[in-house]
C-alpha cells in the first residue's frame, strides 16, 4: 500500500505542475501571437491615407511615431522646416517605458531639425528630470513649456478639455499638417482610448477647421506656460 501511494504522489505533483503550467503556456502563446499581429497591422498602416485612421487603444510611442517617420520618408518631408507640438500631462509618462521610447524619438527627430514644442500641466519637481534632460539633449531645437494651470488668464474650459484629450499637431514643411487626436487619455496610463490620426491627405474641409481649433487652444495654453530650460542653457548644451 505504501508503494502505492509513494507512486501516486509524484504523478499528482507532475499533473498538478502541468494543470498550471499548460494554461500559462496557452496565455503567454496567445498574447505573443496577438503582439505579432498586432505589430505585424501597425508596419501596414498607412500614414497618408485619404480619410482619417480610428485606433480604439493606441499610444504615441507605438502608434503616432511609426506614423510621423513614414510621412516623413514617404513624402519626403523636410524636418528642418516642420514643426510638431506634443500637449502631455503632469510629465509622469516620461518616466514609463513607452514616454522614453517616446523621448529618445522625440530627440532623434530634434537632431533631424524638428521644432518641437512639448506642453506640461503643472510637472511635479520630482518628475521633471526627465523632460529637462530631454530638452538639455536636443540642444534648442525642442522646448519643454510648463502650464501654470493656476494662472488667472488660463481659459479653464481649454485646460479641462485638454487634460484628458491630449492633441498632437505636425506642422509639416509645405503645408503638410497632420494631427493626433485622442478621445480619453487618464493621467495614469500610457495608453489613450478613441484616437485618431488625421494626415495631410485627409486634411481638407472640417479637418482644416479642427486643426485650426485645436492650434488656437495649444497656442493659448503655450502662451501661459513656462519654459523648464532657459533658451541660453538649452543652446549652450
Amino acid at each position: 500500500m505504501n508503494l502505492e501511494l509513494a507512486s501516486i504522489e509524484p504523478m499528482y505533483v507532475l499533473a498538478t505542475i502541468a494543470g498550471i503550467a499548460i494554461p500559462l503556456f496557452s496565455l503567454w502563446a496567445g498574447r505573443r501571437l496577438l503582439d505579432y499581429k498586432e505589430k505585424r497591422e501597425k508596419k501596414r498602416r498607412p500614414a497618408d491615407y485619404s480619410r482619417s485612421i480610428r485606433i480604439p487603444c493606441a499610444s504615441v510611442s507605438d502608434d503616432l511615431m511609426p506614423l510621423i517617420d513614414k510621412l516623413r520618408d514617404e513624402q519626403h518631408i523636410d524636418f528642418a522646416n516642420s514643426e510638431m507640438w506634443v500637449f502631455g500631462s503632469d510629465g509622469r509618462y516620461v518616466a514609463k517605458s513607452k514616454g522614453r521610447n517616446c523621448c529618445d524619438r522625440l530627440a532623434h527627430w530634434a537632431s533631424q531639425g524638428l521644432t518641437i514644442k512639448y506642453v506640461l500641466i503643472e510637472a511635479d519637481h520630482e518628475v521633471r528630470k526627465g523632460p529637462r534632460d530631454l530638452s538639455l539633449k536636443a540642444g534648442g531645437k525642442l522646448d519643454v513649456l510648463i502650464l501654470r494651470a493656476s494662472h488667472e488668464r488660463v481659459d479653464t474650459a481649454i485646460l479641462d478639455e485638454l487634460e484628458t484629450c491630449h492633441p498632437t499637431l505636425f506642422f509639416g514643411a509645405g503645408g503638410r499638417n497632420a494631427a493626433w487626436i485622442e478621445g480619453l487619455h487618464r493621467r495614469d496610463s500610457q495608453y489613450a482610448l478613441d484616437v485618431e490620426f488625421v494626415s495631410p491627405n485627409a486634411m481638407h474641409g472640417p479637418e482644416i477647421e479642427r486643426f485650426d481649433a485645436y492650434k488656437a487652444k495649444v497656442a493659448h495654453l503655450m502662451a501661459h506656460s513656462e519654459p523648464l530650460v532657459p533658451a541660453t542653457a538649452a543652446h549652450a548644451a
